[in-house]
């Protein structure tokens, strides 16, 4: 038995169960009808009659016999349980516990049941002595629970509890790990996809894991303590903390705050997928072939189309999908769109080597002009530049394919864009293969002659000789095979004022030549005597007219235009082609307000005034387009 003072609490015990004893006892023989004589004990209860406040407690009992012996029979048990709680299994709450039971309900006996007594008129002593049995009983067994050394009684019952404590709080670690792993699994797979979200998993599996580890901590103190005060305060601190590790709790704290950086992580780069060309372009991937803009994702019944993978990860994450497996599922999303963006990268690079060499040559092509002279610089840049040949396709034309091939590239249309690329960039070719003739030409001396490429054609060189004969009085000529240009003799005039100088074509839509009228060249007046021609006689020139007001329209952004007539082609700025124009822009009233030509031969300037509420461009639009249905 494990106490220092056994006999002294055993003792008090046995004492206070006497009284205890002997009153159940003879409680127990009057309710069942059995009288001193009966049972043979008159000589020993007889006498205890003879006393007055006995006797009294008999006639009060022989009232109520059921209560009375009902709270002896509850008095009886608590007692029992005391000596149990003292020697048996000691436990020192339990027999303290038994101990105020006892008490209480000795006092609710004698004090309750027989205070009838006290109006009994017995004698004072007698009374005393009756009433001090409860108070003496009671003594006793609160005297037998304080007597019994409890100390390493508690001690070792809080180790044996703390032992409990610790198979449960292992419980709790194995339950929060298994439901981590069930909702997030390893962190350190998500870290790829958001690294923010791995951070937000760890971090409170780690605060988690701390709060365990002070518990058990604290566990290990409890089993070593040395008191038994020590020993209860320590434990009954442990199991509170223990009770507030709720690791269901921890578990979807640490999914939710994971589950929302994972979900933005997921719409930032995915909701909307994005693959860029080299030059900054966005491609259209849903125009990609099956295997590039469809995949089958780990997790997912059904193939998932490269476009609405965002919402299918969305989607997993909401129904509440192990964040692991999610974060596999991404990876694999990135797997694809890395092979989609090889693919492209492969497919790009032709594209954008024919696009850059167009740039290229549209550059080249603008220096080497500028260092050619006067009339065929101009004409050489109508030409080319401005796209005006009818031989060659210009700059306009070479860029508007290019934009093709961008759209058809971005739109993962690739033979498509490496089909317009290669052509505009072979038109560009040509236009700097034009330019470098033009140079060459132009360093030739009169009788010599440069070797005319396969790319340039011979219509080419026919559109520019009208310029080579007014700037150097020299006409260019092609040779029978075709194989080279000869720059010509200089002939008597300056080949710049000459009769002919206006009879070569020297524009896409110039009408057929025609010669001017000597009288209006000679003298420069306003000369309303020139000869009349029908509208539909110069149709391509008027529409040619037509489409340099809107070019010069363009440029300026005025509110009004003012066009100098020299700017024409000859075969356009012929006096009655001017006259047929102004003519019929005068009568155009709802879209011209003021139109004046200081002269119907060039140089002279052409004044033109829209109506209110229309732009310059709008009413020459509006001309040209008048003019085609009409007589075109």
């Amino acid at each position: 038995m494990n106490s220092r003072r056994p006999g002294r609490a055993l003792a008090s015990w046995g004492l206070a169960g006497l009284p205890l004893v002997m009153i159940l006892g003879q409680s127990l023989l009057a309710l069942l009808g059995e009288n001193a004589q009966s049972t043979g004990l008159v000589a020993v209860i007889g006498p205890l009659y003879d006393v007055a406040v006995l006797y009294e407690a008999a006639v009060v009992f022989k009232a109520s016999p059921a209560l009375v012996v009902g709270l002896f029979a509850l008095i009886t048990v608590g007692w029992v349980g005391e000596g149990v709680a003292i020697a048996v299994r000691p436990h020192r709450d339990a027999a303290f516990a038994a101990a105020g039971f006892v008490s209480l309900l000795f006092v609710v006996l004698f004090f309750g049941v027989y205070s009838e007594l006290f109006g009994a008129g017995l004698p004072a002593g007698q009374l005393v002595g009756f009433f001090s049995i409860p108070v003496v009983t009671s003594g006793l067994v609160v005297a037998a629970a304080v007597a019994r050394d409890w100390e390493l009684d508690v001690v070792e019952s809080a180790g044996a509890e703390a032992g409990e404590s610790e198979a449960e709080l292992e419980r709790v670690r194995d339950q929060f790990e298994t439901l981590f792993e069930e909702r997030i699994g390893d962190p350190d797979a998500i870290r790829s996809v958001a690294p923010s979200a791995a951070e937000a998993a760890t971090e409170r599996r780690d605060e988690f894991h701390a709060r365990w580890d002070d518990v058990r901590s604290a566990l290990h103190g409890v089993q070593s303590a040395e008191s038994a005060a020590a020993a209860k305060r320590d434990l009954s601190s442990v199991r509170q903390r223990l009770s507030e590790l709720d690791p269901e709790s921890a578990v979807t704290a640490a999914d939710e705050a994971a589950r929302r950086r994972l979900e933005s992580a997921i719409r930032t780069t995915y909701g909307d997928v994005d693959v860029r060309a080299a030059d900054g372009g966005s491609y259209t991937v849903v125009n990609l072939p099956t295997r590039f803009r469809e995949l089958s994702l780990s997790g997912t019944a059904h193939p998932v189309h490269i476009g609405e993978a965002s919402e299918v990860l969305l989607g997993r994450l909401g129904d509440g999908d192990r964040l692991e497996d999610v974060a596999a599922a991404t990876r694999e999303v990135d797997a694809r769109l890395d092979s989609i963006r090889e693919h492209v990268s492969e497919r790009e690079e032709a594209v954008l080597t024919h696009l850059r060499a167009v740039e290229t040559a549209t550059e080249t092509l603008e220096g080497q002009l500028d260092r050619l002279d006067g009339r065929v610089r101009d004409r050489a840049t109508e030409l080319l530049l401005d796209g005006r040949s009818d031989a060659l396709a210009g700059v306009p034309d070479v860029r508007e394919r290019s934009d093709e091939a961008r759209q058809s590239l971005y739109a993962c249309r690739f033979d498509d864009a490496e089909r317009l690329a290669s052509a505009a960039a072979a038109d560009g070719e040509r236009l700097t293969t034009a330019s470098e003739l033009l140079r060459g030409l132009s360093a030739t001396s009169a009788g010599g002659r440069v070797s005319l490429p396969d790319s340039v054609p011979t219509a080419f060189v026919a559109e520019i000789s009208e310029a080579f004969r007014r700037e150097r009085g020299a006409p260019l000529d092609v040779t029978a095979d075709e194989s080279a240009v000869v720059v010509g003799e200089s002939g008597d005039d300056d080949g710049v004022d000459g009769p002919d100088a206006d009879e070569v074509e020297t524009d896409d839509a110039v009408a057929p030549t025609e010669t001017a009228s000597p009288n209006a060249e000679s003298d420069g007046e306003f000369a309303e005597t020139a000869t009349e021609a029908r509208p539909e006689q110069v149709v391509d020139e008027v529409l040619y007219a037509f489409r340099e007001l809107d070019r010069c329209a363009r440029a300026s952004g005025d509110d009004h235009l003012q066009f100098q007539t020299d700017d024409l082609p000859p075969s356009v700025a012929r006096p009655e082609v001017l006259k047929t124009l102004r003519d019929y822009a005068e009568h155009q009233s709802d879209l011209v307000s003021h139109v004046e030509l200081q002269s119907l031969t060039p140089p002279a300037f052409l004044e033109f005034e829209p109506q209110s509420g229309l732009s310059v461009r709008e009413a020459i639009d509006g001309l040209e387009e008048r003019y085609r249905e009409r007589y075109a």
